[in-house]
C-alpha cells in the first residue's frame, strides 16, 4: 500500500502553462514588493536625517514608479511570447482571407431564424 496515490506526469505543456502562471502571479508581488521596500527605506532616511514626511514619499513614490516600469516591460514580454505561442501553434491563421464560397450572409432580411427573447428583468 502506497502512502501517497501516484500521479500523473505532467505533460511538456502543463509545465509551460504553470512556468508562465507563476510568473504573472509574481509580477504583482514585485509591484507591492518595490514600492514597500523603497517606502521603507525613505522612511529610515527621513528618521536619519529628520527630514520627515519628504524621504518616504519621494521613496514610496521612486518604488511606483520602478515598480511599473518593471510590471509593464514584464507584462509586455509575457504578451509578445504569447502571441508567437500561438502563431506557432496556428500556422496560416494570418494570411486567412474569406473566400466567396464560405458564404457569409449580409443582413439578410429574409432571414426566418427565430431567436429565443431574454429573460424578464428581476427587479
Amino acid at each position: 500500500m502506497r502512502l501517497f496515490p501516484r500521479t500523473k506526469k505532467k505533460s511538456e505543456r502543463d509545465i509551460r502553462l504553470s512556468a508562465r502562471l507563476y510568473r504573472i502571479s509574481g509580477m504583482g508581488s514585485e509591484l507591492v514588493g518595490s514600492i514597500l521596500g523603497m517606502a521603507l527605506l525613505g522612511y529610515f532616511a527621513d528618521r536619519w536625517f529628520g527630514t520627515k514626511p519628504y524621504l518616504l514619499m519621494t521613496g514610496a513614490l521612486l518604488g511606483l514608479i520602478g515598480g511599473f516600469y518593471n510590471f509593464l516591460k514584464q507584462a509586455l514580454r509575457e504578451n509578445r511570447d504569447m502571441q508567437k505561442q500561438w502563431k506557432r501553434n496556428h500556422p496560416g491563421f494570418q494570411n486567412h482571407q474569406p473566400t466567396e464560397d464560405m458564404n457569409f450572409p449580409e443582413n439578410d432580411e429574409n432571414d426566418s431564424t427565430e431567436y429565443p427573447s431574454p429573460p424578464p428583468a428581476d427587479h
